[in-house]
């Protein structure tokens, strides 16, 4: 009897921790809407993807084939500026009229005029590079791991780190990045997840799963994954793509209701 009676105080116990973790698990869930589709170059190795002042800039990676590249909502090319074989292209970020280039192991960050694309210089760092963005005085970076990077706009020495994570996993692989309205968006390398990240403290405020995108663009396996991030001022939406993809896609996030059920 005693028994029996621990295994059902047992159970009494453990059954609203489920259900809170469940409701918790609920509350971070994105859902996300495609409402525009347009064409996007399939030959393009997409590292990061930045929309400024109505003009797209994207890199493209590969060692002897890296590229950076600025068009139009139209898709219209209106600069291209192909790298050294050396060169590994990863995240860009546009500041202060300059383009921002990461490399992925040559330790630089390249800078470039973002209205003719001449090289400017570059700033050296230690590590990998992945994803880019900014905010304010501080270049914000990935590389790979759970960690983001706060960097001085100016020496590109780290000011402080944080580390991704929600209450039960640190989130590794963080890629491509975009910083808006208070919180830093990345997706996960190999997966179909964008999260939405505390600037303060790494903290996943939201996840969104872009898994029906990834396997319509999934034309070749392992490559053609997701990847670039770009915020639309005028639509309040984020431009989509990934590597090798023939499409990119306006989406919007929205929290998902406490009351709706996840029948994925």
């Amino acid at each position: 009897m005693a028994k029996q009676f621990n295994r059902i105080f047992t159970a009494f116990i453990l059954l609203p921790l489920a259900f809170t973790a469940a409701f918790a698990c609920a509350e971070m869930k994105l859902i996300a809407t495609v409402i525009e589709q347009q064409a996007h170059d399939s030959k393009t190795f997409t590292q990061g993807l930045y929309l400024h002042d109505g003009v797209f800039f994207e890199s493209s990676g590969l060692y002897g084939q890296s590229f950076i590249q600025r068009y139009n909502r139209k898709n219209t090319i209106e600069k291209r500026v192909d790298l050294p074989a050396n060169i590994f292209a990863e995240g860009l970020t546009i500041k202060e009229n300059q383009l921002h280039l990461l490399t992925w192991q040559s330790g630089q960050l390249l800078s470039f005029n973002s209205e003719t694309l001449e090289y400017l210089g570059n700033r050296p760092y230690k590590g990998e590079g992945w994803g880019l963005t900014h905010h304010k005085d501080e270049f914000i970076m990935s590389n790979g791991s759970d960690k983001i990077f706060f960097r001085d706009s100016k020496s590109f020495e780290i000011k402080r780190t944080i580390s991704v994570h929600n209450k039960w996993r640190k989130y590794t692989n963080i890629n491509e990045l975009e910083y808006v309205d208070g919180a830093i968006w990345a997706n996960v390398w190999q997966s179909s997840n964008i999260l939405k990240i505390s600037p303060k403290d790494g903290e996943v405020l939201g996840i969104a799963s872009l898994k029906d995108l990834a396997k319509k663009n999934d034309t070749v396996p392992q490559h053609t994954v997701l990847n670039g991030i770009a915020f639309d001022p005028e639509k309040q939406a984020f431009w989509i793509t990934g590597k090798f993809w023939p499409n990119r896609y306006l989406v919007r996030f929205e929290q998902q209701k406490n009351n709706q059920r996840d029948n994925k």
